[in-house]
């Protein structure tokens, strides 16, 4: 019986190994010899891309299949020892071993000695030189299903009538590109796309639910390697495609199961799904909903053209927030050239590690650490094309507990940019996964929370706040051997009131909390604005859009948006009545008790704010002439379209669980959900936005809760009214 394989120590930290399957082998396992070689000599090797556990959900895959894929793991023979590897880069390794038999291959679970912590970090350490010399990245994402060959030939008719050209010169500026194009056959014939049905769409969306689109390390095992003549064709099963292009071509070769799909079809095929609204409502019973994997799809492309000084497809580059259909995730080009240090074509130093927002939230790995190791390799690509003789980032260090990593890149991006930038990004208290860390260090919020002053496209938003005005450099440090950060700010004032979250609207229909706040308000508030107009100016941060301040209609779909919400609470309680009916016994309807909602409508001079008592009226008054069941539809039907009205107007869907608040002195402001009485709110030197801070009375130092949007003072007006008090404090 063969022995088990051991791991001789690399030579030095500049050597790798590489694969090569031995084509000799009589029997159908996988045999392979393995060597070293050095990063610097000149030889040519493939990288394989991949998911180390399911290819796919369980759904998708069934749930025994997916659970052998999960837990069991296959032998392979490497220089004759026996080696354990995943089910998938087994699948992998026998469908390359077909196509290519005298493949050389870099593969991380068999390359890397992954027992040994010191290797590891060495190795991950290298990963820009070892995926920036490869000849090409194989991606695999799984053996096929029974309908690949539809949905990959879907993707090929999509992707060559959406080309740049189209999808500008055809699509955006004839006003037919938008979130029901799919919907639309004359808009589909008119680019060369014939009517497709529901499932088949489905079926594509579907596709792009594979793991490898939500995993972090594919976005440098992507974005490294360079461009080379390459191979071009659309499906060839089983052999790989002989046609050479005309032009230079992605050096990315993408199978599933015996298809070969061109790299940049996805990329096209993930744009018009995006465009076209077809992901909306699509989601798996676990990972990121459709539209974010698209989007994530988008950005791979547009992190090549980054990472090769290369121009990207105009429209890679303008027009997505508006023809996303409001996905709010802003424009994929723009953030991530903020998100990796190019601001305006140069790059900046000291903004290279504003890519927090981006990784925590959108992609997932297994080792948390890999959060920020994952991609260290396309910092460092970018950092050298500016900054050649600059040190590098971090190392990485697996050695080190998950705590001390988030520490050290924390500490390194407010170090090098001498800005708080990171500081909205970090999750409300409730949501952090690691509760020991600072308050202060960013940590890994659940992928569906999306940080609400920043990220996405309200990272645009809040680079357009400027509430700490003429103090943009922090003049930060460190005490407690890191733990500490000592940083400048200016107290605004203390919550006095909290009101319900945005979910809580959503959910319960509850505004109660809210309206008692809004009471002890001055009806003028001190920009000169009624005090329902700074209401509802507070709740969307005053924008549509990227237009500030807000348009008054935006008022007029707050309050018709409120009306309907107050009608439903009404409906809730006589929809469960009647469900309770026995014989003739009719059972108490127990109505909302909503005192100050009713006096802030009374005390509406221009009487647009509704009532309970009004939405009571309007109730009786729709079963008149209905049955209960007939009226009650159309007051559902009512809701949600005033519910779609205002929230496709703002931006207050990216504000998931956050609260009103207001302070002592009467300002409103809109904060993380964890914000309470007591809490303050400071200017801090190098903050865009105010921040909520939690005072801790034992030792004088502060707790981060987060970032809070004050209506009124959002452009440095707090700091006009007087000369302001800058003090040194301690944030743990």
């Amino acid at each position: 019986m063969a022995a088990r394989f051991i791991y001789e120590p690399l030579r030095h930290e500049r050597c790798f190994r590489l694969l090569k399957f031995d084509t000799q082998g009589a029997d159908s396992s996988i045999r392979c010899t393995m060597s070293e070689y050095c990063l610097d000599d000149n030889i040519g090797y493939s990288t394989l891309s991949y998911t180390w556990g399911p290819p796919e959900a369980p759904e998708a895959m069934g749930s025994q299949n997916y659970q052998q894929y999960e837990v069991q793991r296959d032998d392979i023979f490497v220089n004759d020892a026996i080696l354990c590897i995943g089910l998938n880069l087994r699948d992998a390794l026998v469908r390359l071993r077909h196509l290519d038999p005298n493949i050389v291959l870099w593969v991380d679970a068999i390359c890397i000695n992954q027992g040994d912590l010191i290797e590891r970090s060495s190795q991950v350490t290298a990963m820009a030189d070892i995926y920036g010399n490869c000849t090409e990245v194989i991606v695999w994402l799984g053996e096929e299903h029974t309908d690949a060959c539809d949905t990959l030939d879907l993707i090929h008719s999509i992707a060559n009538a959406s080309t740049a050209r189209d999808l500008e010169g055809r699509f955006v500026n004839r006003g037919i590109f938008g979130p029901q194009t799919h919907k639309d056959p004359d808009a589909l014939v008119s680019i060369g796309i014939p009517t497709i049905t529901a499932y088949r769409w489905e079926a594509l969306v579907s596709f792009y639910f594979r793991r490898w689109f939500e995993r972090l390390w594919v976005v440098q095992e992507v974005a490294l390697p360079k461009n080379t003549p390459a191979y071009s064709g659309l499906l060839v099963d089983p052999l790989p495609p002989t046609a050479p292009i005309d032009q230079p071509h992605e050096a990315i070769r993408v199978i599933c199961g015996s298809f070969i799909i061109i790299w940049e079809e996805l990329l096209e095929c993930a744009y018009f799904l995006i465009c076209a609204g077809i992901a909306g409502g699509l989601s798996s019973s676990e990972g990121l909903p459709a539209d974010i994997r698209l989007v994530n799809v988008h950005q791979l492309g547009t992190l090549r053209a980054m990472c090769h000084g290369r121009s990207t497809p105009s429209h890679y580059e303008s027009g997505f927030s508006d023809a996303a259909g409001g996905l709010g995730e802003g424009d994929p080009y723009v953030d991530l050239c903020r998100a990796f240090g190019l601001r305006e074509g140069v790059y900046d130093p000291n903004a290279h590690f504003s890519f927090f927002g981006f990784m925590l939230r959108r992609w997932h790995c297994t080792d948390p650490k890999d959060k920020v190791y994952a991609l260290l390799g396309i910092l460092e690509r970018i950092r050298h094309m500016f900054s050649p003789d600059e040190s590098p980032f971090m190392i990485a260090d697996y050695s080190k507990s998950v705590e001390q990593v988030y520490c050290e890149a924390t500490s390194v991006v407010l170090r090098n940019s001498q800005r708080l930038d990171i500081l909205p990004t970090i999750p409300d208290p409730s949501f952090r996964n690691y509760p020991t860390l600072p308050s202060w260090v960013a940590d890994t919020p659940p992928i569906k929370l999306t940080p609400w002053m920043i990220g996405g496209s309200e990272a645009e938003r809040a680079h357009q706040f400027d509430a700490a005005k003429g103090h943009g450099h922090a003049d930060l440090s460190f005490r407690d051997g890191g733990k500490i950060l000592q940083v400048h700010g200016s107290r605004v004032g203390q919550v006095a009131d909290i009101g319900e979250t945005t979910t809580d609207w959503y959910s319960d229909l509850s505004f109660e909390a809210s309206a008692a706040l809004v009471l002890k308000c001055n009806e003028t508030y001190i920009n000169g604005q009624g005090r329902l107009e700074a209401l509802w100016r507070t709740l969307i941060t005053d924008q549509e859009g990227s237009t500030y301040p807000a348009p008054e209609s935006i008022g007029s779909l707050f309050f018709k948006y409120l009306r309907a919400m107050f009608t439903m609470s009404i409906w809730r309680q006589v929809i469960h009545a009647d469900s309770q009916v026995i014989g003739n016994k009719v059972p108490k309807i127990n109505f909302p008790k909503s005192p100050n909602i009713d006096r802030l409508a009374e005390s509406d001079a221009t009487q647009q704010m509704p009532s309970i008592r009004g939405a009571l009226e309007n109730c009786l008054k729709a079963i008149q002439d209905r049955t209960l069941g007939e009226a009650y539809e159309l007051e559902v039907a009512d809701y949600n379209k005033s519910l779609s009205e205002f929230y496709e107007n703002t931006n207050i869907a990216s504000h998931t669980y956050t609260r009103l608040f207001r302070t002592h002195h009467s300002l409103l402001g809109m904060g993380p959900r964890s914000v309470t009485e007591g809490d303050e709110i400071w200017l801090l030197k190098g903050a865009n936005v105010p921040m909520v801070l939690r005072p801790n009375p034992g030792n004088g130092r502060y707790q981060l809760i987060g970032p809070a949007y004050v209506h009124g003072i959002m452009h440095g007006e707090a700091l006009e009214m007087g000369q302001p008090s800058w003090e040194d404090m301690e944030l743990e």
